[in-house]
């Protein structure tokens, strides 16, 4: 009897280190900054008026996904009144990102460079009536919990390569 528990056990633990050796880690999502800029603009809502939710999703992108850009700088622009730096690409002229901070000492024109952001959802009441509740996707180093809104990116997010 004991010799069928330990085997059972045995077998038990196998399986179990067996799958855990099976489970994918998710993949990325690289992606030029002229693509970003479009996934992100563009916003699936879902109103439900029965239980007073509104839902913001991205339309190809979910919660816990990593999105790494990749791109060449054509242009970066300090605002020391806001204390961010707009960041140009070369595959979206027209667009920004905001990062944190002077960040022109570390960056130029014409650097190749990664960035590495993660996708998060945040829930909330709806600030001007709190029987309402908000749920939106987001990227998680351009936006405070604290408050429910975006701020500049991390400058931690953004490396050479």
């Amino acid at each position: 009897m004991k010799s069928i528990r330990l085997l059972a056990g045995a077998v038990m633990l196998a399986v179990m280190l067996i799958s855990v050796g099976c489970v994918e880690e998710k993949e990325a999502k690289t992606f030029s900054m002229g693509e970003f800029i479009q996934i992100v603009s563009n916003y699936n809502r879902t109103i439900l008026n029965q239980t007073k939710e509104v839902f913001y999703n991205f339309s190809s992108l979910n919660d816990n996904d990593e999105v790494i850009i990749e791109d060449v700088i054509h242009n970066l622009t300090y605002d020391s009144e806001n204390n961010y730096t707009a960041l140009y690409c070369i595959t979206d002229l027209n667009n920004s990102l905001p990062f944190s901070g002077n960040i022109t000492d570390k960056f130029q024109e014409g650097d190749h460079i990664k960035i590495d952001l993660h996708i998060v959802r945040d829930t909330f009441p709806y600030p001007y009536d709190q029987t309402w509740t908000i749920s939106i996707q987001t990227i998680e180093e351009g936006w405070d919990r604290g408050i429910h809104t975006f701020i500049p990116i991390s400058s931690d997010s953004i490396t050479k390569i």
